[in-house]
């Protein structure tokens, strides 16, 4: 399977699992969690990482550490697209709102 710069995939391949789901992609193994993001994307970075910091230190962790940190990541993923779907509702019903009155005073 050929995967491009846009196309989001989740992966579980024996050993690791890849997730390519933008601004992040992924490799994590039962061992490590390895991040690839952009320039710019630290918005989405500093929660996660936080997450998986707050998580790490539990001597008995509830589930394997490669499910913990794909939790935290698509978590992450999650509330940062809820956060950007606030803010374009919130920009549409301003420039809905302006358009109304553009119409109505004519």
């Amino acid at each position: 399977m050929a995967l491009t710069g846009s196309e989001p995939a989740l992966l579980v391949r024996r050993g690791a699992i890849v997730v390519c789901l933008d601004p992040v992609n992924a490799i994590i193994t039962h061992r490590a969690g390895f991040l690839l993001v952009p320039d710019g994307a630290d918005r989405v970075l500093e929660p996660l990482l936080a997450k998986v910091r707050e998580g790490s230190g539990d001597e008995d962790p509830g589930m394997p550490f490669e499910f913990f940190v794909l939790e935290a990541l698509l978590v992450t993923l999650i509330t940062s697209h809820m956060h950007d779907v606030r803010e374009c509702t919130s920009e549409a019903k301003r420039v809905l709102q302006h358009i109304r009155k553009t119409i109505s005073s004519r």
